[in-house]
């Protein structure tokens, strides 16, 4: 399908594609606007996805403003099964350095990560590695064995949990937090949702959520609202 004609008889549009929810972003100069992508529904269960649904799900999406057409992208989870959505506006910056100003885009995600990527090819400023992550979930269902892990900006998502962060107002209650985290399944960040108690932190509202990053250019400084907020969510089948 090109994006710019309309659909033909009989064509209609594929359902349950990644949405693009959040602020946009753009570039006058290089005529492209920076669209950040959720992930196909439902959130966390993606084995009826196909690749064409996967290779666009939580990344930010380079289109030409004249035609519409792709001109890059670059993902951030893939095939997202916790809700990462791209909810922060992407960030246009010019970065000093020896050769000149390098335009940059500054890719803020749910994780606590800051991808830092040229704006006009999508390329990692940043070294961008894929590291392995938990594995697992349930039937009809498959993960990616690795993630991609930004080796530029620090991760503002936090250390892992452990049994002591748990938190109470009382004894009581940080008593109580202590067992729900012991029974549940929790293997670091990326660990799937499964049929017991899952730990998903950072949680759905992040990390970097809503808020993005704003910059202060005199100064050089990145101002940054983040969040350390885990959520507990479990996979339930349905009866056919």
């Amino acid at each position: 399908l090109r994006p710019d004609q309309p659909l033909g008889p009989g064509e209609t549009y594929s359902r349950a594609t990644p949405n693009a929810w959040g602020a946009l972003g753009g570039d006058e100069a290089l005529g492209l606007v920076f669209i950040p992508t959720g992930n196909s529904p439902p959130d966390y269960y993606g084995g009826m996805r196909s690749p064409a649904m996967d290779r666009f799900t939580t990344s930010v999406v380079a289109l030409d403003v004249a035609t519409g057409r792709l001109r890059w992208s670059f993902q951030t989870v893939h095939h997202d099964l916790w809700d990462y959505d791209l909810a922060a506006q992407p960030v246009s910056v010019d970065l000093p350095g020896p050769g000149g100003a390098t335009p940059a885009l500054l890719v803020p995600t749910k994780l606590g990560q800051i991808f830092v990527l040229d704006r006009r090819p999508g390329q990692p400023i940043d070294r961008v590695i894929e590291k392995p992550v938990p594995q697992g979930g349930v039937p009809g269902e498959r993960t990616s064995p690795t993630q991609p892990f930004t080796t530029g900006f620090p991760s503002l998502g936090g250390p892992r949990l452990t049994e002591r962060d748990m938190w109470g107002i009382t004894p009581l209650d940080q008593m109580l937090c202590r067992i729900t985290f012991r029974k549940a399944k929790y293997e670091g960040p990326f660990t799937p949702v499964g049929t017991r108690d899952t730990i998903m932190y950072p949680g759905t509202a992040g990390g970097i959520n809503w808020g993005s990053v704003t910059i202060d250019r005199e100064r050089g400084l990145m101002v940054v609202n983040a969040l350390r907020f885990s959520n507990l969510g479990r996979l339930i089948a349905l009866l056919a």
